[in-house]
């Protein structure tokens, strides 16, 4: 028997049976949590963001309108209670400290000398960390959680060719900060 997709999942959420919000937050809490954390860095706080991210869903549930894709709306849903929290607390979100995504074929050959990977893995994290908030997040969503321009584009209230434009200024300027710093 398939499982349920995400889709009829959230219509049985809004149509009352709140249980099965419980098979979402299975699907989603990991994926959400290495969202937060890669936009804080912080653990507790991003456990913390979770929770509260999944009682805003059940709270905002007739909203969902099914026109777009479930994951879509969870994560913009997530990123707009990253933003209050930090509006709240007057902070913004500075630190990367996710694992870096695959390194070119040229640099994988000098990262066989493990001190040589390891300082490219922090210039990486250094430079995602000197990003402006909205390029970190923008390469965070697309390279590191993996989601489809589209869902990003609808995350972010733009165009499909609007996040891609984006995607590939904040690989620019990703590029030319680590080319910086190999110099």
């Amino acid at each position: 028997m398939n499982a349920p997709t995400d889709m009829s999942l959230m219509q049985q959420v809004q149509g009352g049976d709140l249980r099965k919000m419980g098979v979402l937050y299975q699907r989603y809490n990991r994926k959400l949590f290495g969202y937060f954390y890669k936009m804080n860095g912080d653990a507790a706080l991003s456990e913390d963001l979770v929770q509260n991210l999944f009682i805003r869903l059940i709270d905002y549930r007739h909203t969902f309108s099914g026109s777009g894709s479930f994951a879509s709306w969870v994560f913009r849903t997530a990123r707009n209670l990253q933003y209050d929290h930090f509006k709240a607390n007057g902070k913004h979100p500075v630190s990367y400290t996710g694992e870096p995504w695959q390194l070119s074929k040229s640099a994988a050959v000098l990262a066989e000398d493990e001190g040589v990977r390891e300082g490219l893995i922090r210039d990486l994290r250094n430079a995602m960390d000197s990003l402006p908030a909205e390029q970190r997040e923008i390469l965070v969503l697309s390279k590191l959680r993996g989601l489809t321009f589209i869902e990003i584009a609808s995350i972010l209230d733009c165009t499909e060719g609007a996040a891609k434009v984006r995607a590939h200024r904040a690989l620019k300027a990703l590029r030319e900060i680590m080319i910086k710093t190999v110099e």
